[in-house]
């Protein structure tokens, strides 16, 4: 048993020193047999790179330590002639997932296996009263989306689909709205959580006996999917009828003798709102007891619709408020203000990542996507490699004339970056970076470097590429790859020391000069 247990530990040690890819917030270590200056533990940057003497920042994330070894003995080896290199991982960094929205944390799910949301739910302590909408959960990740139900978790259902999370996944979870409690007001006041089957007859059981001399049960407004409905609670009590209740869903008993208004919709405190004897009841009064809208929330209304106690209704547009001392109302209306419906677009990738909201005017398109996280200049849009609408490809010219839905997962991806490593005795710099438009040849290499006139050409002794000599004479015909080590060797200069009658002095003699 020990022996197992032994050979186990070995094992977990061999998979963490030894497992491939390196991630950022990896530590690894760079060991040179013989050499501890260029011997390192080094953790790897938010940015994907680490910093090694005479290499500068060397970009590791998502490469494997082969990869990284190659890149290290190419810069060791300027220094020390065939030296041994190890690279190996000795600490993995720990395994994200995100919660935005009602929750915004960040949970390490790095020794939970195979973890599902309800698994999630569970592990954080969710309960069915929670502040979180769980019938809209959402997965974002790389170029999808998926909304998941699971309220029925809560309730001992089985989830069929209950998806296993992955590093990286951004998990949305609503706030819990007023339109996922059930809540009486009124003569009697309650609030409840939903819960499935809930009827209007189950939910006065819970208020107990109605007393129909305070009460007026005859008048009673019922608000199921924001829509308004008169209601004779006794013809509920006594089984003549019933209604099936909704998520969300509202039921007002008003007192006997109250002059009121019941508002629902977009606005800041909805529900049932009193006038006082004294009071004008207005459509302007109305919205102000109810918390009022602002001139930037105007522009989210669609439309109000006034529903008086005999049933018919009439529908304003939202001009109709700066009118609204002029419009009387009628004690037991119902009013509602009706919101455009959100619009949202999911965005990863490199630029940035979240939940973008359109307002009503905005343009929704891909560029009006973009001016919403801050547009892109000139110089940086040369840098976006692709974007992509539900994983499919878009033309980066015509930005313009893609038109998103709702819903939608944009990702834009950045090229990578292209670097070269450069030594010798020509240049001033350890490393030259590459913008994606431009040619990765040796001749640009030396147009990057400032340049060489043609008489300092002629010094050049040689050229190497990973310790590979060139032809001088043929730059422009050599590509160069990412993480390329180029030498420049000058030639040493040939002096001789003149002395005598003619003239006394150090003659230096050029690399083409006959010695």
């Amino acid at each position: 048993m020990k022996k197992v247990a032994f050979f186990l530990f070995l094992f977990i040690l061999f998979a963490i020193a030894f497992s491939n890819v390196v991630r950022v917030g990896d530590t690894i270590v760079i060991e040179v047999f013989g050499e501890p200056n260029f011997t390192k533990t080094l953790t790897v940057s938010t940015q994907g790179t680490i910093s090694y003497p005479y290499a500068g920042t060397v970009k590791v994330a998502g490469l494997t330590v082969e990869q990284i070894k190659s890149i290290i003995e190419q810069t060791v080896r300027r220094f020390v002639k065939e030296p041994i290199v190890t690279v190996y991982i000795a600490k993995q960094a720990p395994l994200y997932i995100y919660l935005q929205g009602a929750i915004n944390r960040v949970v390490d799910v790095t020794y939970i296996p195979n973890l599902t949301l309800t698994k999630l739910f569970s592990i954080l302590g969710f309960s069915v009263n929670s502040e979180i909408d769980f019938s809209r959960v959402t997965i974002i990740r790389p170029g999808k989306s998926t909304t998941y139900n699971l309220l029925p978790f809560f309730y001992g259902d089985y989830i069929k689909d209950d998806p296993i999370l992955s590093e990286g996944d951004i998990v949305y979870l609503p706030p819990l709205t007023s339109d996922m409690k059930v809540q009486v007001s009124g003569a009697y006041t309650l609030i409840t959580p939903f819960e499935p089957g809930l009827t209007l007859r189950s939910l006065l059981l819970k208020l107990g006996p109605l007393n129909k001399e305070n009460a007026q049960l005859e008048n009673a407004i019922l608000v199921i999917d924001n829509k308004a409905m008169y209601v004779n609670l006794e013809d509920v009590i006594y089984g003549k009828s019933n209604y099936d209740i909704k998520p969300g869903a509202t039921i007002y008993i008003p007192k006997r003798e109250e002059r009121y208004v019941y508002i629902l919709g977009y606005i800041p405190n909805p529900g049932v709102h009193s006038f006082a004897m004294n009071e004008e009841m207005t459509l302007s009064l109305a919205i102000v007891k109810a918390g009022g809208i602002t001139k930037d929330n105007e522009k989210w209304i669609e439309k109000i619709v006034i529903t008086t106690p005999d049933g018919k209704s009439k529908e304003y547009t939202k001009e109709i408020l700066q009118k609204g001392n002029e419009l009387k109302l009628v004690s037991g209306s119902a009013i509602e203000i009706k919101k455009y419906a959100e619009f949202r677009v999911y965005l990863t990738g490199d630029l940035q990542t979240g939940v973008i909201t359109f307002e009503p005017d905005e343009p929704r398109t891909l560029a009006g996507l973009l001016t919403k996280i801050g547009g892109i200049k000139t110089d940086q849009f040369k840098w976006i490699e692709s974007i992509k609408v539900n994983g499919n490809v878009v033309d980066k010219t015509k930005l313009e004339s893609y038109t998103l839905k709702d819903k939608d997962v944009v990702e834009i991806k950045k090229y990578p970056e292209f670097k070269v490593y450069i030594s010798g005795d020509f240049v001033m710099q350890s490393q030259v970076v590459f913008e994606p438009d431009e040619p990765k040849t040796l001749q640009q290499l030396f147009v990057k470097i400032g340049g060489l006139k043609t008489d300092q050409f002629k010094w050049i002794e040689s050229i190497k590429i990973n310790g590979n000599v060139v032809d001088k004479t043929k730059l422009e015909s050599y590509t160069l790859k990412d993480k390329d080590v180029v030498e420049i060797k000058r030639y040493a200069e040939f002096r001789v020391y003149l002395t005598g009658d003619l003239q006394t002095g150090v003659i230096t003699f050029e690399p083409d000069e006959p010695r």
